[in-house]
């Protein structure tokens, strides 16, 4: 009977270990992009940030503190939702911006949200449909090709473990 649970949790394990190289490739994890988009709320109101591009995120940012994301290199614009109750929200669109990865360098990006005259990076009002809309995990045809789908490929149940080894009791515990 210990056998068969150690058969048991040595398939349980297998399955957890495929599952979770599955749910996380290794493509895309935090360390194969240095780069960082900080987003610092200067607004005087909470908001949430989306950053649309190859690495899409979502981001609650309070006012008066910063959130900071990886991003994989490309082209990326932020759509913002400004305010804390539905009825109050303001919405925006940011400019596009690239972020560059090479060998050699990798981007540091910042972004105040708050409205400043003759800032450097421009914003313009958009609907709460445009906002609500748009999914944080598609570009077009600007997303990478690696991140377009992920589809966990999930082993077959049926493992084939070694036969199991029989030891016969010693002559005394008989």
């Amino acid at each position: 009977m210990k056998q068969g649970r150690s058969g048991f949790n040595f398939f349980a394990a297998i399955f957890f270990v495929i599952l979770g190289l599955c749910a996380n490739p290794p493509s895309i994890h935090a360390q194969d992009n240095p780069n960082t988009i900080t987003f610092d709320n200067q607004s005087g109101e909470s908001a949430l940030v989306k950053l649309i591009g190859p690495t899409g995120h979502t981001v609650e940012v309070p006012n008066g503190e910063s959130r900071t994301v990886n991003a994989a290199a490309g082209e990326y614009y932020i759509l913002t939702r400004y305010g804390s109750t539905p009825k109050q929200y303001k919405y925006s669109r940011g400019d596009t911006f690239t972020v560059v990865q090479t060998e050699r360098e990798y981007s540091i990006i910042s972004i105040t949200l708050h409205k400043v005259r003759d800032g450097n990076y421009d914003t313009h009002p958009i609907s709460s449909s445009e906002f609500d809309n748009t999914s944080v995990s598609t570009q077009g045809d600007k997303q990478s090709e690696g991140l377009k789908t992920l589809t966990p490929v999930i082993p077959p149940l049926t493992i084939t473990l070694p036969p199991r080894t029989i030891f016969p009791l010693p002559e005394e515990e008989k």
